[in-house]
């Protein structure tokens, strides 16, 4: 089927799942909202409603809202993707509060050594000793071309894990299995997304093991649909799940412990509502801590920097003449 170019906005899409979920057909809902004359006709003559989503726009919410129309109503799905979306929102705008400034801070640190080492260090340096005179300039330059192999090594890994998740699947797997998925902070997202698709699922009516049935359609090649998989293939195999949860590596201890007690006392719905809360608290501790060590590497690198230029300052008259 090709996919139509109209498209309707998520605030209409708000607007929509409230008509419908009072009774109002998609039809009738279409003409109160006013705009979507076009979209009606197309329906009219046989259109799917679901060609005028745009799955492939690069707003993550129309994917989960995709995921979700797959396993529920079309007013029940929007209203799932919004509250998921709106918990993901929400922890995107934390995570830009919290590194926003120290990543300026940073940035602009580089852009100051940049600006030393074209347009000031040359110069002085025929005129200098390096040796005798300017030793702190050699520490900051290893400092700087330390932090740029990092962040290019970061890079190269990024680009390296998105051609092999888009062109080789089987071996992007295989990757996550072995390695990334055993990284602890790989495992505290993967188990918050997990806990919070489960509760947003749980809050429509679902029952447990329905939840892990439709977790099963998630889109291929994340790292949750990745553990899904894993674990469908236990319990398909008659084990417990309690138990697959347990035996599950890529998992976080604490969802562990959360699931445990949510199992046991039969009230899993509010023990994983109880966990993300705990692990918001627990990103943004996260977040904080990572802030500080890159505004305090940002700081020492301006430091010396000042420092190397106070030197400069230090030495004798007719040297700075020569200049």
């Amino acid at each position: 089927m090709r996919r139509s170019t109209l498209t309707i906005t998520k605030e209409d899409l708000i607007q929509l799942s409230l008509l419908l979920s009072k009774g109002y057909s998609l039809f009738s809902s279409l003409t109160i909202l006013g705009r979507y004359e076009s979209i009606q006709r197309q329906l009219e003559e046989g259109a799917d409603f679901k060609q005028f989503i745009d799955f492939h726009s690069k707003d993550p919410f129309y994917a989960s809202l995709q995921f979700f129309m797959e396993i529920s109503t079309l007013d029940q799905a929007i209203l799932s993707a919004y509250d998921y979306h709106k918990i993901k929102k929400q922890l995107r705008e934390d995570w830009l509060k919290e590194t926003a400034y120290p990543l300026f801070v940073l940035f602009f640190a580089f852009m100051v050594f940049i600006f030393f080492e074209v347009q000031i260090y040359p110069q002085l340096s025929m005129m200098i000793d390096v040796q005798k005179g300017f030793h702190l300039h050699q520490l900051f330059y290893f400092i700087l071309s330390v932090l740029l192999i990092f962040m290019a090594g970061i890079i190269f890994l990024s680009i390296f894990l998105f051609f092999i998740k888009k062109k080789q699947h089987q071996k992007y797997q295989q990757l996550y299995l072995n390695y990334l998925g055993r990284f602890f902070l790989i495992k505290k997202i993967i188990s918050y997304d997990f806990a919070l698709h489960s509760l947003i699922l749980m809050k429509r009516g679902y029952s447990t093991k329905q939840v892990f049935e439709c977790l099963t359609k998630l889109k291929k090649n994340t790292f949750l649909q990745i553990n899904i998989k894993a674990m469908s293939m236990k319990l398909q195999q008659g084990e417990e799940m309690l138990q697959v949860i347990e035996q599950m590596p890529y998992l976080d201890l604490t969802f562990k412990r959360f699931f445990k007690i949510g199992f046991y006392t039969q009230n899993l719905e509010g023990c994983l509502y109880d966990y993300c809360e705990f692990q918001k608290r627990e990103f943004k501790k996260i977040l904080k801590t990572s802030s500080k060590l890159v505004s305090s590497i940002a700081y020492a690198l301006i430091a010396i920097l000042v420092i190397s230029i106070y030197q400069l300052l230090l030495m004798p008259l007719d040297m700075i003449t020569q200049l």
